[in-house]
């Protein structure tokens, strides 16, 4: 398929640029803040316990990713069934700039071209818990893969290796929502596609914290799927 409107992002770029938009309007940013428990006062979540100390607030969202399920709650039907899904990737020095322009996808691996002469290759899934370690099998599974397409890259320099952390869950699908703890709402699960979602996502999340009613579009994937035994694999929840 051939899809001429097809755009990525350089997200090492957007992270810094968010951060940056986010303190410009206010927002307080506490770093090295690790998440210990959700506070409750029985009724309602009333803030986090960390290990810089307490912070309280009318509404708490868990949005750690991969780690939502390592925060302690009050009641285990509160834990997200989410995990890591551990991504290896690599970059490449591209033979000449004009030697690819647009992403290109196949089953064995994509391959994203940068505007500094670098190649992306990703990116393995794999289920190894919170292991970030590149391996010889991930590197050489994606090297090959980008051969297959492309065999005048094997000469091409390797840069740099990375894994990073995608949170996964059972139907590969996010948990998204409300909880039966008031004040507690839940933005994870996204798996591959947490850049892709999180406009999206943060403006759905932000009308049902001043509303208090769950968007319609978000409802099909609460966490109370998981309770009733709805979770099929790649099986889009209510359908």
């Amino acid at each position: 398929m051939y899809l001429p409107n097809d755009r990525h992002v350089e997200n090492r770029l957007l992270v810094p640029a968010l951060e940056q938009s986010c303190r410009q309007l206010g927002v307080n940013i506490v770093c090295g803040a690790h998440v210990i428990r959700v506070l409750s006062d029985g009724a309602r979540a009333t803030g986090a316990e960390t290990i810089l100390g307490q912070y309280h607030a009318g509404t708490l969202v868990n949005a750690a990713g991969c780690w939502s399920a390592t925060i302690g709650v009050p009641d285990e039907a509160l834990r997200p069934p989410v995990f890591p899904v551990r991504g290896q990737m690599l970059a490449i020095s591209l033979p000449t700039q004009e030697f690819l322009s647009r992403v290109v996808r196949s089953p064995r691996s994509y391959l994203v071209p940068r505007h500094d002469g670098r190649l992306f290759l990703g990116a393995t899934m794999e289920e190894v818990g919170f292991d970030k370690r590149n391996t010889v099998w991930g590197i050489n599974k994606l090297l090959n893969g980008a051969q297959e397409l492309f065999p005048g890259l094997r000469d091409c320099a390797i840069q740099e290796m990375w894994a990073g952390l995608r949170p996964g869950s059972k139907d590969h699908y996010p948990v998204l929502g409300a909880t039966v703890l008031p004040g507690y709402l839940l933005a994870t699960g996204v798996f591959r596609n947490g850049l892709l979602l999180a406009p999206v996502l943060a403006a759905t999340m932000a009308d049902l914290v001043t509303s208090g009613q769950t968007p319609e579009r978000i409802s099909p994937f609460s966490i109370e799927r998981f309770a009733r035994d709805e979770v099929v694999a790649g099986k889009i929840p209510g359908a």
